[in-house]
């Protein structure tokens, strides 16, 4: 992929902001979790499975769900 390639050839961090979160899960190495203006979760996504309760399998816009729910 073009931003994988260009981020260790340069030895950089590419900041992608999205609310196309499909997009998102194929693009990214690390997600951080972004609501009112705060940082609910960030990490890869095994990590982020992690910290959500949820299983290998769960999609990102469920990790999204559960860290931006209103209690």
């Amino acid at each position: 992929m073009l931003f994988h390639d260009l981020a260790k050839r340069e030895r950089k961090a590419i900041l992608i902001a999205s609310h196309n979160l499909n997009e998102l899960e194929g693009l990214a190495d690390r997600v951080a979790i972004i609501h009112q203006g705060m940082i609910r979760a960030s990490g890869d996504m095994p990590a982020l499975h992690q910290q959500a309760g949820l299983s290998a399998q769960g999609t990102l816009e469920e990790v999204f769900d559960h860290f931006t729910r209103e209690a």
